[in-house]
């Protein structure tokens, strides 16, 4: 995405996130993304195979076409109801430190329009909450996100900071 920081340690620990990946092409070589099992892995990674990866890696892949993203079981449809109607109750923390920020990346990638307006929706109005509430969260992007009002400026500006 196009405004994201370079040296942030947060950043860098969010795209660690685990994702599923499926590729459309035989990948020479890439027969190391196999899961260890003890047997000999074999060495290039074949058609069609389902395989997790850091989110970090499935970027620049589903970028160049070659694999099909899976979106985590995190961000499936229950969970999106939760947030829809009470993202207060949604315990988010427990599935992911960086929940919204993978969330919007993921969206993003996969172009996955509702999943990105749900995400938005539930942060806009709990996010400056928890900033005040916790000293390590008072930065200036959030800063810019409580002085916004109109949800599609916040949506732009959110957007931009992942």
């Amino acid at each position: 995405m196009p405004c994201a920081d370079y040296w942030d340690i947060d950043e860098i620990l969010a795209e660690e996130q685990d994702v599923v990946i499926k590729t459309f092409h035989d990948v020479a070589g890439g027969g190391f993304l196999y899961p260890c099992t003890g047997a000999a892995k074999p060495r290039d990674l074949k058609e069609g195979a389902k395989v997790v990866v850091p989110y970090w890696l499935a970027q620049k892949l589903v970028r160049r076409n070659a694999v099909e993203l899976d979106l985590p079981v995190i961000f499936d449809e229950a969970t999106q109801e939760t947030l829809q109607t009470d993202p207060a109750v949604c315990r988010l923390g427990e599935k992911s430190r960086y929940y919204f920020e993978v969330g919007l990346k993921l969206a993003y990638l996969t172009k996955n329009f509702k999943l990105q307006e749900i995400l938005v929706n539930a942060y806009m109005p709990t996010g400056p909450r928890f900033a005040k509430q916790c000293p390590a969260l008072r930065t200036q992007k959030v800063k810019s996100l409580e002085s916004r009002s109109d949800k599609q400026k916040g949506l732009h500006r959110f957007s931009c900071v992942v």
